[in-house]
């Protein structure tokens, strides 16, 4: 979560509190009652003054509550006290994306619900985030995510606020493992001129392995592998913002699909098997040379190639002149089981 946000929301929590206790909220604690499950383990990120974890405990949700801010921590444990319910709910600090050894990971939870949180996560914590909440929650676990797109930063107000469309965000999560069950929007609790956004989303799990999760590997492997040639001086976060890029909300691969289409016999490159009588789409032609074989890991060097050089055809002998090509060489050498693991693990199309 972004520091300045959090210094915010320290620095102001007596002003914050009071009024987020006077919103209105009967929109949302509607959600809330239909989409959650009742007796039901939730994590809640972002409890702010602790007015949501109170509700979700008084359906009988047994409710972790977790702030990023001490300030808020601090007024939403006077809260949970007043109302007797202090020992129903476990309360934390903790700054989602968390670090990897923070022991709330190793918990699962039938829900996750972040309210106001989404336009303070940084685009370069944004997948962090979102494999988090996929990662502690339960299969077919619901994610209930509530934020606004249309602030700015002031003199007065110095949090972040990423402008994110409802599509860019449905989009982004259903890619990795999210089923959308719900989208509305609604006024602002405190009659300001914000447009509030709810998205809740049920979880996919991970009961196989599906190609997005295989690319996702290759863009985390390319960054830890960039983040170890610069002798970690550019950040694996840094590395992440510039290889992801928001998706587009439709995507044609008609185009690129037809360039295939008259051929009668038509393999995977990675997996060899034959795709003439299966169904498949294309997402982007990737010119290669002929009779080669390549990994994962080098025909995704030379899709980001493509895309910065622009109608690039490699040879072998360019190919072989780029240190990170001899890289994965090296390693394949090294680890032949890892690559034809890699290979034969793509699923029949």
């Amino acid at each position: 979560m972004d520091p300045s946000s959090i210094k915010y929301y320290d620095q102001n929590a007596s002003r914050l509190v009071p009024e987020y206790h006077s919103a209105e909220v009967s929109g949302i604690h509607t959600l809330l009652g239909k989409w959650l499950p009742k007796g039901g383990d939730v994590l809640e990120i972002g409890c702010g003054a602790g007015r949501d974890a109170a509700y979700m405990a008084s359906m009988g949700c047994k409710v972790v509550a977790t702030d990023a801010s001490e300030s808020m921590v601090s007024y939403s444990h006077g809260y949970f006290q007043k109302l007797g319910i202090s020992d129903g709910i476990a309360l934390h600090q903790a700054a989602f994306p968390l670090p990897p050894s923070h022991n709330l990971l190793s918990d699962r939870f039938d829900a996750v619900v972040s309210m106001a949180v989404l336009m303070h996560i940084p685009n370069s914590e944004l997948f962090e985030f979102a494999i988090q909440v996929r990662t502690i929650l339960k299969f077919k676990g619901i994610f209930v995510c509530s934020f606004c797109n249309s602030r700015e930063p002031t003199d007065d107000d110095t949090r972040l606020f990423v402008s994110r469309e409802t599509s860019e965000v449905q989009l982004f999560f259903e890619r990795i493992g999210f089923h959308l069950l719900f989208s509305g929007s609604n006024e602002d609790g405190l009659g300001r001129d914000i447009k509030w956004h709810t998205l809740i989303f049920e979880s996919e799990g991970n009961l196989a392995i599906r190609p997005v999760d295989q690319i996702e590997a290759i863009i985390l492997r390319w960054a830890d592998l960039v983040h170890d040639f610069s002798s970690k001086s550019i950040p694996t976060t840094t590395i992440l913002t510039q290889l992801l890029v928001s998706p587009a909300v439709k995507r044609d691969v008609n185009v690129a699909k037809s360039v295939f289409s008259h051929l009668d016999s038509l393999n995977c490159v990675w997996s060899n098997r034959n795709l003439s009588k299966r169904r498949y789409d294309v997402d982007q032609i990737i010119l290669i040379p002929s009779g080669s074989r390549m990994s994962l890991a080098e025909l995704f060097l030379v899709s980001l190639l493509q895309q910065v050089i622009g109608n690039f055809k490699p040879s072998m002998r360019f190919l072989k002149q780029l240190r990170l090509f001899r890289f994965i060489e090296a390693l394949r050498g090294g680890e032949v089981l890892l690559f034809r693991l890699e290979s034969n693990s793509f699923p029949p199309f």
